[in-house]
């Protein structure tokens, strides 16, 4: 995890309607050092409504967004 301060913004570098694909995002910003927020529902059948409906999105602190989306 990060050493920055959880005080700072955190600002959306990813947007998808796939839940698969964003968890495999969200580890891989996890395994870089970044610290990632997951909005969204990874058990959209769950509550019956379909996966390709809900947006899912990933979030890190506004000073690691540079890096975030270079990987």
């Amino acid at each position: 995890m990060s050493n920055r301060s959880h005080s700072e913004p955190f600002v959306c570098v990813w947007r998808s309607r796939d839940p698969i694909q964003t968890e495999i995002v969200a580890d891989a910003l996890a395994q870089e050092g970044i610290t990632v927020q997951y909005i969204g529902t990874r058990n959209a059948n769950l509550i019956g409504v379909g996966a390709p409906i809900i947006e899912q999105r990933l979030e890190v602190p506004q000073g690691e967004s540079q890096r975030a989306q270079q990987l």
